[in-house]
This record gives structure tokens, C-alpha cells and sequence, in this order.
């Protein structure tokens, strides 16, 4: 395996094979911690999020955190199928998305307490309002494939989605978008589907009194 001197992916050391709990391969280099060292590796994911790719968390008291792509990445992702129902009743968007909760978002910077709501901004300024109980999957219309009402009998989750398919998000929603998807794959009120997604504001009831 070529050496990189930094990171690198061995399967020798002392020019003898890797074995026990470091076989096949060790994620290893000087870049890396030793609790950051990976034994027995046995596949990378490459994920396709674009160098770029930023996402700032900012608590109810100002505190920010910003995510680069190899943050995103490195946070738990759950995956699960969802789609959108327009007001005229047109089902879009429908796949299989991979992103992190926006719980496990807002945990970074001290997590979302009852009564707290979610600004979401875009990429273009444009901003949109997401309630507690939207957070935790509940007040959420849900429909079936043909549009109609539907009560899901599984969680939500809604997610900061990264991936659709298996692949980057198309460039009409941009590289970050809230999603709400489940096991069941029902299709959810597009309105709270933001796209373009660059900054997740914490707003505490506290605060707006």
C-alpha cells in the first residue's frame, strides 16, 4: 500500500504483516492521534461532500460551531426513505437520504430544550422556521405515494441530508438540505424540506420573551 507520510492505510509494520486486531489493514500517520488510529480496517467510504461544504450550529446564546465536509462526515448519519408533498399535492423528492439528525447537530452546542424553535438559512439568505416538535419527527403531515393523509405508524427523523441514493444532492437543492425521512418512506410537507442548508440557528423561547 503506497505510504503517504501523514495519513496512511499500512499492512505491515517492522516488515511483517499486520495481524491480530490490526489485520487486514491500520489507518495510521503522524496526522493522527492514537484514539484516532483505526485497527482492522475493512472498507473506506469516500464520501462525495464538496471540499467546500460548511454548516455553522449556533446556540441559543451565541456559541457557534462550524462543520467542514469531513466534519459532517465523521458525525453518526442515519439513513432512511422520505419524500415531499407540495400544496397542490405533487410528490417530489422521493429517495433514499444520509445525513446526520438535527438533534445530534444541536447537541454540539448544547441541544434544543421544549418550547426552542430552529431557524434554518439558506445559501440565499432565505430563512425558514422549524418547531420543537418537528425536530423530534412529530406535528408532521404525512402522506402515502399518491398524496393522501396518512398516519406514520414509525419515528421520524428529520436529517441534514448529504446524500440522495447513494450520491451527492442534486444542484437544485444544494449540497445540504433538511429532510425528514423514516423506515416506512412516507412523504412529509415539503415546507419543512429547506434547501441549501448553511446555518442552523438555535432560537430559545427564553429569548424571544
Amino acid at each position: 500500500i503506497e505510504e503517504n507520510s501523514d495519513i496512511f492505510v499500512a499492512d505491515m509494520i517492522n516488515d511483517e504483516a499486520l495481524s491480530g486486531s490490526s489485520w487486514p489493514v491500520k489507518l495510521t500517520g503522524h496526522d493522527l492521534s492514537k484514539k484516532e488510529s483505526i485497527k482492522g480496517v475493512a472498507q473506506i467510504e469516500i464520501m462525495p461532500l464538496s471540499a467546500e461544504t460548511s454548516l455553522t450550529i449556533v446556540a441559543a446564546n451565541g456559541t457557534e460551531v462550524v462543520l467542514r465536509s469531513t466534519d459532517i462526515a465523521g458525525l453518526s448519519s442515519y439513513t432512511a426513505d422520505g419524500g415531499t408533498r407540495s400544496n397542490s399535492g405533487s410528490i417530489k423528492n422521493f429517495g433514499t437520504y444520509t445525513g446526520v439528525p438535527i438533534l445530534t447537530l444541536c447537541d454540539l452546542v448544547g441541544g434544543v430544550s421544549s418550547g426552542d424553535t430552529v431557524k434554518v438559512t439558506a445559501s440565499d439568505d432565505y430563512t425558514s422556521t422549524i418547531m420543537y416538535e418537528q425536530m423530534n419527527g412529530q406535528s408532521i403531515a404525512t402522506y402515502d405515494m399518491n398524496g393522501n393523509p396518512v398516519e406514520a405508524n414509525q419515528t421520524l427523523t428529520m436529517i441534514v441530508a448529504y446524500h440522495l441514493n447513494g450520491t451527492v444532492l442534486p444542484e437544485d437543492t444544494g449540497l445540504l438540505r433538511i429532510a425528514v425521512v423514516g423506515p416506512e418512506g412516507v412523504i412529509t410537507s415539503g415546507n419543512v424540506w429547506a434547501k441549501f442548508a448553511v446555518k442552523i440557528e438555535i432560537i430559545s423561547q427564553a429569548t424571544e420573551t
